[in-house]
């Protein structure tokens, strides 16, 4: 079963994987899911971590479209959590503890207070590049703690109320324990007990959004193992004008940031061995990186000595002209691979390419560095145009490209390789050197 999930500073990708075979993703923003289903048409998505403030969050309708779309759609933790809570009547699959608080409107011990808003599960975290490290605690979490607390006798339930008030208070990215534990101070809360709690909570701290996360994983990996049917949507989706607005947004976000397409194709191999990844997906094949001929694949597919001819790889398979056939025909799918790469639209493929490096986590960096490149060439007053280089400049600069920031020699066919970069014409190729080289050399 083809499994995506969107996760960030909740819990680390190596944790997370061996909890689930996934494809795991950076935190979901509007537009991914509706993205996701449409490029990869997965089995089930899981949505444990998403963008509140930066950018426009996971819309509710793009979820219901997966799911009317047959998708099975989990949720936990943080903005899965709040999702699953609010979209539990339509089908959303909610796991854990804050996602019970939200669907009930109540975190047990803290019965009397409404459990609703958005901040009781926002952090502040670093970039993809840190892993999503998260830089303070969700209020979730310190209220978890507390309680545990609480219930250790570490603290009173006074002190514990006390202290949530004034987590309520601070700002999201500014609540952490030590910061905590000043303010109570401050207010007046017993000083032994904030010395008790100090001392408790290195070892005794919840991490109820990790955990609710690992559960919902647990859920994700066991979903799909017996005959189940994938349960009918209990909704009829209704395509308005206003889901027809979002559509076309969604569409045309990512494939509008060619930044992030040069940077890739500035790296050389891995913008090969990408597009390669693409065209396999789409040929529904595995991507092999190195080419063998026919022969060896179907030796080695149908467990023949690897001096054997075909034909005598194919004896003793007469019986199962399925099983051969199906060797044959994806083997020769693997034979067009370079000639589909070769021909798909330019637009297809960029289309596919965001998709991908999402899915390898190097998007956020890659548009990380085109945004510091463009800083710093806006900081420089900008370097000459292509246009106005000289053809020894052009060739320099050409040469410092592949010998020191790839470490290669020049193509023999530099036009060819323009061209498979993606690049309409050498002008582009030495603007976008030129910027490289501005950027790389400050």
């Amino acid at each position: 079963m083809s499994c995506y999930v969107f996760v960030g500073p909740t819990l680390p990708i190596e944790e997370a994987r061996r909890a689930a075979d996934a494809v795991y993703l950076p935190p979901v923003r509007q537009g991914d899911v509706y993205r996701l289903v449409t490029l990869r048409q997965p089995a089930a998505i899981g949505i444990i971590d998403g963008y509140f403030n930066q950018v426009p969050a996971v819309w509710h309708k793009e979820i219901l479209w997966a799911l009317a779309a047959g998708v099975q759609v989990f949720g936990a933790a943080s903005m899965g959590a709040l999702r699953a809570a609010e979209l539990t009547p339509y089908g959303m699959q909610g796991v854990g503890r804050i996602f019970e608080a939200y669907r009930d409107g109540t975190l047990p011990p803290y019965g009397g207070e409404a459990f609703e808003d958005d901040d009781e599960v926002a952090i502040r975290h670093g970039p993809a590049e840190t892993g999503y490290l998260a830089l303070s605690d969700a209020l979730v979490d310190i209220r978890c703690s507390l309680a545990a607390a609480s219930t250790a006798s570490i603290i009173s339930k006074h002190t514990r109320d006390s202290l949530v008030r004034l987590g309520k208070r601070l700002f999201y990215p500014e609540r952490r324990y030590p910061h905590l534990l000043t303010m109570g101070r401050t207010q007046g809360l017993p000083a032994a007990e904030l010395d008790a709690l100090n001392d408790w909570l290195p070892a005794g701290k919840c991490h109820q959004k990790r955990d609710d996360a690992l559960a919902m994983l647990r859920t994700l990996a066991n979903h799909g193992n017996d005959d189940t049917e994938p349960q009918p949507a209990r909704f009829t989706f209704h395509h308005t004008s206003q889901w027809a607005t979002a559509v076309a947004m969604a569409q045309t976000e990512h494939p509008a940031t060619p930044e992030v397409l040069e940077e890739l194709r500035l790296e050389g191999e891995p913008y090969f061995k990408a597009r390669r990844a693409v065209v396999a997906h789409l040929l529904g094949v595995r991507d092999e990186d190195e080419t063998r001929p026919l022969a060896e694949h179907l030796r080695a597919e149908l467990g023949a000595p690897a001096t054997a001819s075909v034909d005598e790889a194919l004896d003793g398979h007469h019986g199962e002209p399925e099983a051969v056939e199906t060797v044959w025909r994806r083997e020769l799918l693997m034979r067009e691979l370079h000639t589909a790469i070769e021909t798909l639209p330019l637009a297809v493929l960029e289309r596919h390419l965001l998709t991908h490096i999402r899915e390898r986590g190097d998007y956020r960096r890659l548009e990380d560095r085109a945004r510091q490149k463009q800083e710093a060439l806006a900081a420089s007053g900008g370097p000459p145009t292509e246009t106005e280089l000289s053809g020894l400049q052009s060739l320099q600069l050409q040469d410092w490209y592949f010998e020191q920031r790839l470490g290669r020699t020049m193509p023999n066919d530099l036009n060819a390789y323009i061209e498979q970069l993606g690049f309409a014409h050498q002008d582009a190729f030495n603007r976008a050197l030129l910027h490289e080289y501005v950027y790389s050399t400050r």
